[in-house]
């Protein structure tokens, strides 16, 4: 069962692999995307680490935080994924705890329709770091947008093993957030 919207987004309070504390119930005020991945040696989550680098200093001038859980512990996510420094929050919980709470799902179609539709991309996150063969591999990442108010606006399950809420549909949500605080702020 998924979660449905709009609804206000279960409250974690968790502390991240750089040991900085994190509630999400903390951020109102702040437009949050809520992202769970698959484990820190997952090639789609080599990429997607990447990507949600490469494009988070607009995002964050944009007011967006971004909080990325791993079913992995923090020692793989340090070797895995936190060996090139991310600018944004990640959380181990490899018991698996929040991703039972946000309802992410396993699906065995998933998980080759993902290697078979994103071949490509799963060769790209190959070359950008390590990778391990998957504890779960029929877990499908989920993201969530979570406005000022903490409710969910947008929820995304993926459809498979590198399905990703779209980069620009995170970018409108960001700059969307920008331009209600400017218009409070008038």
């Amino acid at each position: 069962m998924r979660l449905t919207i709009p609804r206000m987004a279960p409250d974690f309070n968790v502390t991240d692999i750089y040991g900085q504390p994190i509630r999400l119930s903390g951020l109102r005020g702040r437009r949050v995307l809520v992202s769970f991945f698959r484990e820190a040696g997952c090639p789609f989550c080599n990429i997607r680490c990447y990507e949600l680098t490469h494009h988070y200093k607009k995002w964050k001038e944009d007011g967006l935080v971004v909080i990325v859980f791993f079913r992995s512990d923090e020692a793989d996510i340090h070797h895995f994924i936190a060996h090139h420094p991310r600018p944004f929050s990640m959380v181990a919980d490899p018991d698996m705890a929040h991703y039972q709470t946000y309802e992410i799902e396993h699906s065995r179609w998933g998980l080759w329709r993902g290697v078979f539709l994103h071949g490509g991309r799963m060769l790209r996150g190959m070359r950008i770091g390590p990778i391990r063969a998957s504890k779960d591999a029929t877990l499908i990442p989920a993201d969530f947008l979570i406005d000022e108010h903490g409710l969910i606006r947008e929820t995304h399950y993926g459809r498979d093993i590198g399905d990703h809420i779209p980069l620009p549909r995170i970018e409108l949500f960001a700059l969307e957030g920008r331009n209600r605080s400017r218009g409070r702020a008038a």
